[in-house]
């Protein structure tokens, strides 16, 4: 059974810092830094995702805390920025681009 999670509520604060948010984070980025094809994969069925993932040793409630991300990803809660990132970092956030190019190299 997936879990369901909770709405938003007003109090909930933006964590993403612009221009990168997580849903920006596509194959296409991926692609373009590794030169190899990378293709997005949409979770169709919740609960045989999360059977495979215990399947493959992910402990059962780590694979269901992923899966509520996703959702939350679906959900786009993800998709909106803010400055609080930045003002708890003090500094300015790293464009996943950039990350991603680190790990690439």
């Amino acid at each position: 059974m997936s879990p369901t999670w909770p709405k938003p509520s007003s109090r909930t604060s933006t964590i993403c810092a612009a221009p990168a948010t997580p849903t920006s984070l596509d194959a296409g980025i991926l692609t373009d830094l590794t030169g190899r094809t990378i293709r997005r994969v949409v979770v169709a069925d919740d609960d045989e995702w999360t059977a495979a993932m215990i399947g493959r040793g992910v402990p059962a409630d780590q694979a269901n805390m992923l899966l509520g991300m996703f959702h939350a990803a679906r959900r786009a809660e993800f998709a909106t920025t803010g400055p609080e990132l930045e003002k708890l970092l003090q500094g300015p956030a790293t464009p996943v681009r950039s990350i991603l190019e680190g790990l690439t190299t």
